[in-house]
């Protein structure tokens, strides 16, 4: 599959269902749906088959990989690595100094993946996904329940 990857402008609602592929709470999507830069990756029919959102914090020091994701039918195909790898070019641009991104620490294949691509795990919060921060229960991966969540980090 050939694929290029390209600035999103349009509205990131009509990117719902692709961000709702990466976010379980409602509400925490509703609260950065329409924050920061989307960089979109198009199939060679123009269909998106993933997205990647970026969140610029601290005066453009720090971008945050807030939600990414890749259709099913087009994954393990380098397009995530694109899309991320493409947001760490545009952050280096800016002149940021680090991007950083979190995910569930029951998510190993994503923990494998983070570091794969050059971050390194940076802290881990207890806790992070249950009722009480927007996220039903019970949710597994891979049999493992999704509690705690490992923030990662990549210097520029």
């Amino acid at each position: 599959m050939t694929v290029r990857v390209e600035e999103y402008d349009g509205p990131h609602r009509d990117l719902l269902d692709s961000f709702r592929e990466a976010e379980d709470s409602e509400s925490l999507l509703a609260a950065y749906l329409d924050l920061g830069r989307v960089w979109v990756a198009r199939d060679e029919d123009g269909e998106v088959v993933g997205h990647l959102q970026a969140v610029i914090e601290d005066d453009g020091a720090t971008w945050e990989g807030t939600n990414t994701a890749v259709t099913p039918h087009a994954r393990r195909r380098g397009i995530g690595r694109l899309l991320l790898e493409r947001a760490v070019d545009e952050a280096r641009a800016a002149d940021a100094r680090r991007v950083v991104l979190a995910t569930a620490a029951a998510d190993t294949g994503a923990l494998r993946y983070y570091q794969r691509c050059g971050f390194r795990m940076t802290q881990i919060v207890p806790d992070a996904f249950g009722p009480d921060t927007g996220y039903p229960e019970p949710i597994e991966i891979d049999g493992i329940a999704m509690r705690d969540q490992v923030w990662f980090e990549r210097l520029l």
